[in-house]
């Protein structure tokens, strides 16, 4: 069996490399496979099966692809884990094997074809290890080893073995249950009691079945309503004697003085009398209404003439022509002479702000030439900026003179020499003309600079300024916008532009306006008693000759009439209230009456059906429990009879089994693998096995070492103990067992198993697998494990050898490689690798 071809896409093990596809054709025998740890080297070994992926292993959409050589064919398996039936073989590129693409089918099919399951796969990957099994694991491996098919005998001891259980288990449990049993019979004397009180029951059940009479309703159910009506009758009583209804005294009695009782026989009645009671209030609210308004009139009038006091018409009429003339002298006292304000507003908004605007307008510079302005400013700061950017160029040149001067300086210092015929002093690089120069050019820029930082200064200052003004300017104007009732003084100062000419004149111009506002306040309070004199005289036209005499004494007899008309009045809507409370009262305890006596009724009907459904109960209760009692006592002297067949029964089955048991267990013994006749037949196969196991270990191994063949004698008997004991070193020494050798022995030892069991399971003919083979060897072993390995391939019919190494050595000692690079970091690689792969 030869692999050709390995297609690896969404393998996780290939993470940490990113790779997402893997496709590896071997064309030499001797294939090596590198790369740094963790990098997936073992996991691409695990791969090198004709057993199907594990979904685990691969992304959704990942697949196995292997194409084999065996026995002249051509078979190529496929895992694609992007379908819902993913497993996939041909052979020769024939009809599809696996129809139904099952894990289970195609597992079945690499078995027929190839021989290969996973626990022969776990054997040649090396992870089936000979020294760490138990030695019942070591038992199972060497019968399937055997040439010799033991499948048959084991299936039968297996069986026999099972059997013994069940037998001896079933054994166990007919004596348990013999003894339950034969406790279960009772004596003479007690079946005949039993007898006589089955008879006693039987007359009782008859006779109690000639009372008995159905249950209608549950007695809970009965219960449950009975206890509602009477929580309901409790509450409709309480509710009733906490009306006490009682109607209420008429206000005016047969006499029309004393309040007398009522009585009424039904709430028709009562509505009657509500009726007659919003008859009268009705017609006393219309007499009440005519003389609220008689009464108003005479109000009116009465006042009237009081303002009036002693002055006729004529008088009235003078009153408002002084009042004019009046109102007229005060507006020619006016200095401004604005018209179009609200006198009372005006003077709250001038009061309000006159002291503020009057210290911003003290602050406010003249501009009558327009030295203040957004023009002025962007010049200004224009100007600014241009001097800031020669201050800073003059400052960069001044920096420049001077370190030039200081280099020059330095120069002077330490790198002067001296002609020795004419004794001239020279120094590198500058002259004494050089500084002299240099020194005036700086003279000359600090003056220069000088000279910029004031033209700065006072650039500065004329940009403050107008700044300054504009935002004062502002605040006057927001101040003005705040008292709009002085618009026309606003107006006045626009049109003069006295703002910007003269702010100082302004605020003499503000004293003005105060006097004035004052005026004009003198002369609207003039304006509304010229309108109170005014509305007099029309109010006194209309009145005519009434006097105030008499008009008082009219409103004084209108009010006690209101007065008597509202007390009756008053007392008319609370008996009316009274009444309606009363018939509303009255209607629902009629009602309540009704329904306690309903409830009284139905309360007393359920007592006597529960009452009837109690005893209806109690019969059935007492023949269930009759039927129960003598079913019971039935049933025990009807299973008497059967219990004594029962242990009879029991006592000849427990014989019968005994006997089972004894011819099973001999049986058992004759056959059995550990001392019985398999075990016979293994240990000479177990020789041979650890012979050929011995002969490998020698090529390798540079002092002696040898597996012994296990004892025949264990702990529970005669019979093999699958222990191997182990002879190293010229003393031939003795250890217990090949688990207790180092772990350059265990490897060596391992791989013998390895490559003998693979012989034996006839797949030597297919790919040797190698992970890491040697690493625990020293210098001198693992030179004869190269040596080994190389004899085996060149022996032995393994058809490819796949090698993990990190050492150069190793796979440095074979010819005619082809090389898989996973991860060259931090190893070592030959020139050529990767020919045969490919990686994305």
């Amino acid at each position: 069996m030869r692999y050709t071809a390995l297609i690896l896409k969404g393998y996780k093990r290939f993470a940490l490399n990113q790779i997402q596809s893997f496709t590896i054709q071997p064309t030499e025998a001797v294939q090596l496979i590198l790369g740094t740890n963790g990098s997936g080297k073992s996991s691409l070994l695990h791969e090198l099966t004709p057993l199907p992926g594990s979904p685990a292993d691969y992304s959704k959409d990942g697949s196995k692809e292997i194409h084999i050589l065996d026995g002249g064919h051509h078979y190529v398996l496929k895992s694609d884990f992007a379908l819902r039936q993913p497993h996939s073989f041909r052979k020769d590129g024939g009809r599809e094997l696996n129809s139904g693409g099952t894990a289970t089918v195609q597992k079945e099919l690499v078995r027929q074809a190839f021989g290969v399951t996973p626990e022969t796969h776990e054997l040649a990957l090396g992870a089936e290890r000979f020294t760490s099994m138990g030695p019942t694991r070591r038992r199972e491996w060497f019968t399937m080893l055997s040439d010799v098919n033991y499948d048959y005998a084991i299936t039968v001891y297996n069986r026999l073995k099972e059997e013994w259980r069940n037998v001896s288990g079933a054994l166990k449990l007919d004596r348990r249950q013999l003894v339950l049993e034969q406790a279960k019979i009772i004596t003479q004397e007690e079946q005949a009691k039993l007898d006589a009180e089955v008879k006693g029951l039987h007359a009782e059940l008859t006779r109690l079945i000639e009372l008995r009479a159905p249950i209608e309703r549950p007695v809970e159910e009965i219960d449950a309503c009975r206890r509602e009506r009477e929580r309901e009758l409790h509450a409709m009583s309480r509710q009733l004697l906490a009306m006490r209804v009682q109607a209420p005294a008429d206000p005016a009695g047969a006499d029309g003085v004393f309040p007398k009782k009522l009585t009424f026989e039904g709430t028709d009645a009562v509505d009657r009398h509500i009726e007659a009671i919003r008859g009268s209030i009705t017609g006393q609210e219309a007499v009440l209404t005519r003389c609220v308004s008689e009464h108003e009139k005479l109000r009116e009038t009465v006042e009237i003439l009081r303002r009036r006091g002693t002055d006729d018409l004529n008088t009235l009429r003078s009153r408002i022509r002084r009042a004019q003339e009046q109102r007229q002298q005060v507006l020619k006292a006016r200095r401004l002479g604005l018209e179009g304000f609200d006198a009372t507003a005006a003077m709250q908004s001038f009061q309000s702000i006159v002291e503020t605007l009057s210290e911003k307008l003290a602050e406010l510079p003249a501009n009558e030439e327009g030295l203040f302005s957004s023009i002025r400013l962007k010049e200004g700061r224009e100007q600014l900026l241009k001097l800031r950017e020669a201050v800073t160029g003059g400052n960069r040149q001044l920096a420049q003179l001077q370190a030039k001067k200081q280099h020059a300086e330095q120069h002077r210092t330490h790198g002067s020499v001296t002609c020795p015929k004419c004794r001239h002093v020279f120094t590198y690089g500058v002259g004494a003309d050089t500084l002299q120069q240099l020194e005036k050019e700086i003279a000359a820029g600090v003056e220069a600079l000088a000279r910029l930082e004031k033209r700065v200064t006072k650039a500065e200052e004329s940009v403050a300024a107008i700044q300054a003004y504009g935002d004062l300017y502002r605040e006057i104007i927001q101040i003005t916008r705040m008292a709009s009732a002085l618009e026309p003084f606003w107006d006045h100062l626009a049109q003069t532009n006295a703002m910007k000419v003269a702010p100082a004149k302004v605020i003499g111009m503000l004293s003005l306006l105060g006097e004035d506002l004052k005026l004009e306040v003198k002369a609207a309070e003039q304006d509304a008693e010229i309108a109170k004199v005014k509305e007099l005289l029309v109010q006194s036209e209309r009145l005519g000759d009434a006097t105030l005499g008499e008009t008082s004494q009219k409103l004084r007899e209108s009010e006690r009439n209101i007065e008597a008309l509202t007390r009756a009045l008053t007392a008319a809507r609370r008996s009316l209230g009274e009444f309606v409370q009363y018939r509303r009262k009255l209607a629902e305890a009629i009602a309540l009456s009704a329904r306690v006596d309903s409830a009284c009724r139905a309360f007393e009907n359920l007592t006597r059906e529960q009452i009837e459904m109690l005893w209806r109960a109690s019969i059935h209760e007492c023949i269930r429990h009759v039927q129960s009692t003598l079913s019971r006592k039935e049933e025990i002297l009807a299973n008497l009879n059967q219990q004594k067949a029962i242990v009879a029964n029991l006592e000849q089955t427990i014989l019968q089994r005994s006997m089972e048991e004894e011819a099973l267990a001999a049986t058992m013994r004759e056959l059995s693998p550990t001392d019985g006749l398999i075990a016979q037949g293994l240990l000479g196969f177990i020789r041979v096995f650890i012979h050929q196991m011995n002969q490998l270990i020698s090529r390798v191994w540079v002092y002696p070492l040898e597996v012994v063949p296990c004892g025949t004698t264990t702990e529970k008997g005669a019979g093999l103990d699958y222990r191997f004991p182990l002879r190293v070193g010229p003393e031939r020494d003795i250890k217990d067992d090949v688990s207790d050798g180092s772990d350059g022995m265990l490897e060596i030892i391992d791989l013998a198993f390895r490559i003998v069991g693979l012989k034996c399971l006839h797949l030597d003919d297919g790919p040797l697998l190698l992970d890491e083979w040697g690493a625990t060897f020293d210098a001198g072993h693992r030179s004869n494990a190269i040596n080994a390995i190389r004899h085996i391939m060149e022996t032995r019919p393994f058809s490819q050898l796949f090698l993990i190494s990190h050492y150069a050595a190793t796979y440095g000692a074979f010819s005619n490689v082809q090389t898989c690079v996973l991860d060259a970091r931090n190893i070592a690689v030959p020139k050529v690798y990767n020919t045969h792969v490919t990686m994305t």
